[in-house]
């Protein structure tokens, strides 16, 4: 089992938050994952959504939970995503870190223990966000 969150549904629940006002790149408290993965697939969820007009969602790791990537660098991120979602709707995105050498196969690697969220909300009213996880281990299926 990842972390020692809450959980949904069986799975854990990495974060959560809530908000009456617009934030630009705001940091949500790390989550330690336990145990080696190899992939993960987020449900990023909006509970509440009243005037929600922007919003923008990245997943970032760590090996220590400290020195994460710099404030809103996509790239560097496990999941980044940019859909805009209402009250009661979510999006599955999946992570998996492979090896990236030149000429070497795609060999799947272990998670960071270290997962941190970083968001940008733009709202009129209020917007709640809940990302949970389910981890595996294994090669993702893809579509060739």
């Amino acid at each position: 089992m990842a972390g020692t969150a809450a959980t949904k549904g069986g799975n854990p629940l990495l974060f959560t938050d809530a908000i009456a006002a617009s934030v630009v790149n705001k940091r949500l408290a790390p989550f330690r994952v336990t145990g080696l993965f190899t992939g993960a697939l987020f449900q990023i969820s909006a509970i509440a959504a009243v005037g929600l007009t922007a919003l923008s969602v990245r997943i970032y790791g760590s090996i220590d939970g400290i020195n994460f990537p710099p404030v809103n660098v996509p790239s560097e991120a496990l999941v980044s995503t940019g859909v805009l979602l209402t009250a009661g709707t979510s999006v599955l995105r999946q992570a998996s870190v492979l090896t990236s050498d030149a000429g070497a196969p795609q060999v799947p690697q272990s998670l960071p223990p270290f997962l941190l969220c970083e968001y940008t909300a733009t709202i009129v009213t209020s917007f709640q966000l809940e990302i949970g996880a389910q981890f595996f281990n294994g090669q993702s299926v893809t579509n060739t």
